[in-house]
């Protein structure tokens, strides 16, 4: 019988000391703002001296990407598990969305990071950025939201449309509920099934034609 193989010590603790750079970099942005946080300050709240993350990253911004990235490969890891053990789309749905909220109460710092439209990341390229390294997350929505419409459990339209008209609600709770997570007036739960029975509510009987058009 062979020897087992030992773990490899040395790339077990880069890989570690490289999250907890991640850890405290997203805490520091999240809290104080990414322009008011140096390489230096990310060190200190690390305890590592500042040469020391150079080794992991060259500047500030390849460690706002890899939050970035690292916050997507979380969201496919959970979305897959959904997939596969929900068959109903309304169900598959229902269950993804919980998942986004549950994940961006649980991981605030990597979640306002990337939705946060005035976190002032990444520049000028922000968008196209979020939008590359999240197109499997936002098409997988698209492709949820148009197996409701294909089975009636919504009614008829544009999957383009309605997909980010969903997402955008539950984004908007999402950040209300990290916002006021120590709030003693805000039940996440109760709130969590209000939108999400409201929302199914409305997307199974609203047309145009049903809309009110003004006095």
């Amino acid at each position: 019988m062979g020897k087992a193989e030992r773990p490899n010590i040395r790339a077990i603790n880069k890989q570690r000391l490289r999250q907890d750079i991640l850890d405290a970099a997203g805490r520091l942005f999240s809290a104080e703002g990414y322009q008011n946080i140096t390489f230096r300050r990310i060190a200190e709240e690390v305890g590592y001296s500042q040469s020391a993350l150079f080794y992991y990253f060259k500047d500030k911004e390849e460690v706002v990407k890899a939050l970035c990235v690292q916050t997507f490969e979380g969201l496919s890891q959970i979305t897959a598990k959904i997939v596969d053990e929900h068959p109903d789309p309304l169900g598959r749905l229902l269950q993804m969305s919980r998942a986004y909220i549950q994940f961006g109460r649980e991981h605030p710092h990597h979640y306002r990071l990337v939705f946060d439209p005035s976190s002032e990341l990444i520049g000028q390229n922000r968008v196209e950025f979020i939008g590359e390294i999240g197109r499997e997350q936002f098409s997988m929505f698209r492709q949820l939201m148009a197996d409701c419409l294909a089975s009636g459990a919504f009614a008829p339209g544009d999957p383009g449309v309605l997909s980010p008209a969903w997402m955008s609600a539950i984004h908007g709770l999402t950040s209300f509920l990290i916002i006021h997570a120590h709030s003693p007036w805000v039940n996440p739960p109760v709130l969590i099934d209000a939108l999400l029975d409201r929302l199914v509510v409305g997307f199974e009987h609203a047309s145009p034609e049903s809309r009110p058009t003004g006095p």
